[in-house]
């Protein structure tokens, strides 16, 4: 009779761990080899889970420990794995490294909070030789050095809102082109007014498109809810704000008899 070499009891932890175990550590516990195991867990038609190579319980349970205080790569090393493999397992569980963590690795390439530069107050030539002036000579801007983006006065650009501004002045002074337009024409713009479209085409700047409204009007007429409306309907949207004053009006009167 053949000796029986699977005990029931090495059976049931077989089948029970084999999906998520480590299998060296598993046969080492079951006194087998990796081997044996493989073959009887082929035989008894058990299955590996689909992350079990490399993320056991165990593992799993080390990760959550070590992975707020330590670098994805000290915990690689420490697990026999990969910085991806640590990273992606990590997502996963939705761990977070710690406060500490973050501030001990962040800090590292900063001046801490309160640093004084070492030259703050300093003459050149207290911290730096005269030699290494001289090499500092060679990047330094010239005296009246124009950059190479520099733009000239009369330069043109279209703003966020698709208005036209003109560069008028150095180093950067841009003004609107149509107030500058209908100023060259009709003379300052008082304080309280605007000047707009008559085409609603904001880069359309000739002075036979210009007018200018003063800003209580804009509000009133062009800002308005109705101004959207053709002429027939703001002007019944107006008669019907009349008539409701006349009868707000008419009905007080009758209240005061």
């Amino acid at each position: 009779m053949p000796m029986k070499t699977w005990t029931d009891e090495q059976l049931i932890i077989l089948d029970s761990e084999y999906p998520t175990a480590d299998l060296k550590e598993l046969a080492g516990r079951l006194g087998k080899t990796l081997v044996a195991i493989k073959a009887k867990a082929l035989v008894r038609k058990l299955k590996r889970s689909p992350d079990a190579r490399v993320w056991s319980p165990d593992k799993r349970q080390k990760l959550i420990a070590l992975y707020p205080d330590h670098s994805n790569l000290e915990i690689a090393s420490m697990l026999g794995s990969t910085e991806s493999a640590v990273a992606g397992m990590a997502f996963k569980l939705k761990l977070r490294k710690s406060a500490g963590f973050f501030f001990e690795h962040s800090s590292k390439g900063f001046f801490p909070k309160g640093h004084q530069p070492m030259n703050k107050g300093r003459k050149q030539t207290e911290y730096m030789s005269d030699a290494q002036i001289e090499k500092t000579k060679a990047t330094r801007f010239k005296k009246g050095n124009i950059p190479g983006n520099h733009k000239p006065v009369g330069y043109e650009r279209i703003t966020k809102d698709k208005y036209i501004e003109v560069k008028t002045a150095e180093p950067n002074v841009f003004e609107l082109k149509h107030r500058i337009v209908w100023i060259e024409h009709n003379g300052e713009i008082p304080p309280g007014y605007n000047i707009q479209f008559k085409d609603g085409d904001r880069q359309n700047v000739c002075i036979e498109n210009l007018y200018m409204v003063s800003r209580s009007e804009q509000l009133k007429t062009e800002n308005s809810m109705y101004a959207r409306y053709p002429e027939e309907v703001q002007y019944l949207i107006k008669l019907k704000g009349a008539l409701n004053r006349q009868i707000n009006k008419a009905t007080k009167n009758n209240e005061s008899l």
